[in-house]
């Protein structure tokens, strides 16, 4: 008579079974890393593109309240990255905190000081606060006046201004690779 073989119960893992294990669990981890660190990359990509829209609004804002300034031309044909953040306006036409008493200031005295803090920012006791080419990557921002066919033109009185805010950021490719690239917001406005 043929007697029965014993019945093998298991009583563990395989080697393989844990290692399939672990290959899912490090497949899992690195979905989670990926979407990490796309997550911060876009999270900065948002945080420079509200900088540039204040920014941009910030110099609109100053044309609108200099008025015979952009009348005589003084805020069309600007490009912040001519501006030398080491030399500052000879006078202070607002208030800072380096300055209780602002000057009182001609019209091109303050399209310069207006230039001046959209490019550089406030002076303040250890530095600068603020300013398109110290709060963004290669932040650049330019005002060109427009004629009535929408071209760039010299300025007049009661034309509109083109203002283009640029700064670099790391983006993807057609390729599928991440590259540093140049990204610009625009905005027109007739003050």
């Amino acid at each position: 008579m043929n007697q029965p073989l014993p019945r093998r119960t298991q009583q563990g893992f395989n080697l393989i079974e844990v290692m399939v294990a672990v290959a899912v669990l490090a497949i899992g981890l690195l979905g989670i890393a990926a979407l990490q660190i796309s997550g911060i990359r876009y999270s900065m990509g948002s945080y420079t593109r509200s900088i540039a829209v204040m920014a941009a609004n910030d110099y609109a804002e100053r044309m609108y309240a200099a008025r015979p300034g952009v009348n005589l031309g003084l805020y069309g044909g600007y490009d912040s990255n001519t501006i030398d953040c080491a030399v500052e306006p000879t006078s202070i036409c607002a208030t800072q905190s380096d300055a209780a008493t602002p000057d009182v200031c001609s019209a091109a005295e303050m399209a310069t000081y207006d230039r001046y803090i959209t490019a550089c920012g406030y002076p303040i006791t250890d530095g600068r606060y603020g300013g398109i080419q110290t709060l963004l990557p290669a932040g650049r921002l330019v005002s060109q006046c427009l004629n009535a066919a929408g071209a760039v033109a010299a300025c007049a009185v009661g034309m509109r201004h083109l203002i283009t805010v640029s700064w670099q950021e790391r983006g993807s490719q057609a390729d599928g690779t991440n590259a540093i690239q140049t990204v610009n917001y625009q905005m027109t406005v007739q003050p």
